[in-house]
């Protein structure tokens, strides 16, 4: 039986709200917008499992988002009973040390056959 976090995109749970990179040009158009320094945003580590199945994701052209480095700017859209939806902000910070523990055991489970698109 294949590892929960390779069988799982915790992504896609109801309770886990949509995340997207912004591209550089739609990171600062944000940041004039809202009138504010990028370091001012709150915080989302590079190790925090939404980013990492971020990271393994596809964005909306079918290219493969890959790797999320620091200062990257995370769009979060939570849906919400009295707005729709409720729009929030993330600057990426360091955190990589469970990323390369987590990219080992990947590599391993695929070294020993185990196949990302079968269940």
């Amino acid at each position: 039986m294949k590892y929960l976090a390779e069988k799982f995109n915790v992504l896609s749970h109801d309770l886990v709200p949509e995340h997207k990179l912004l591209t550089e040009e739609e990171a600062e158009a944000v940041l004039t917008q809202l009138g504010v320094d990028r370091s001012k945003l709150p915080k989302i580590r590079k190790d925090d499992a939404a980013i990492l199945a971020l990271e393994q994701s596809y964005d909306e052209n079918g290219k493969k988002v890959g790797n999320i480095r620091e200062g990257s700017i995370i769009k979060v859209i939570r849906k919400s009973k009295t707005t729709q939806e409720f729009v929030a902000y993330r600057l990426v910070i360091g955190g990589g040390e469970y990323k390369d523990r987590f990219a080992e055991k990947m590599n391993k489970w695929k070294a020993e056959g185990y196949d990302e698109g079968s269940s």
